[in-house]
Parts: C-alpha cells; structure tokens; sequence
C-alpha cells in the first residue's frame, strides 16, 4: 500500500485513480459485509478526534478498531498526534 500511489501514477498519470479505486474497494466491503481490517479514518471517542487506525469495516462501517501493541512511547505518540488535531480543530473554530 505504501508505494501503490506511485504505481498508479507511472501507469495512468493522475492519482485520482488511486482514490477512486480505494473508494470502490471501501464501498465493496460494506456491501458485501466483509468485515476487512483496513487502516481506515473514523472518531475514537477516547481520543477526541478522527484519525486513522487498523480497523474492521463492514455493513455498519468501522465495526472494530484494532488495538496494536504499542511501546508506551508509541502510545504517548498517538496522544500527541491527537492533542494535535484537536488544537488544529480548536483553532479554526475560533
């Protein structure tokens, strides 16, 4: 997935293919109930914020967010990228 953008660069030019593709691949999994784990966009209440996370999508959407094991500094990360939106939110706002 990482590079998969440049792929469809080299090969069809512009990357909107890229986000239509993704797009088809998402609406497939909720009308097929698929239940694929994807890293995905969605609100974690804990955190406040949207943000992407490995996540279950089906029928109803995020139905499961996956709880990677993380070394305290990585979770103290995820915080801090958090608070971050958060404070970007905020600032707008006002």
């Amino acid at each position: 997935m990482r590079y998969a953008n440049i792929t469809i660069i080299e090969g069809h030019d512009p990357s909107q293919y890229g986000i239509g593709i993704v797009s088809a691949r998402i609406a497939e999994m909720v009308l097929r109930d698929e239940r694929a784990a994807i890293p995905i966009g969605s609100y974690h209440r804990a955190l406040g914020v949207t943000l992407s996370l490995p996540s279950v999508v089906g029928r109803d959407g995020v139905v499961a967010v996956l709880q990677p094991d993380m070394t305290p500094e990585e979770r103290s990360g995820l915080q801090k990228s958090a608070q971050s939106l958060k404070n970007a939110l905020q600032s707008i706002r006002t």
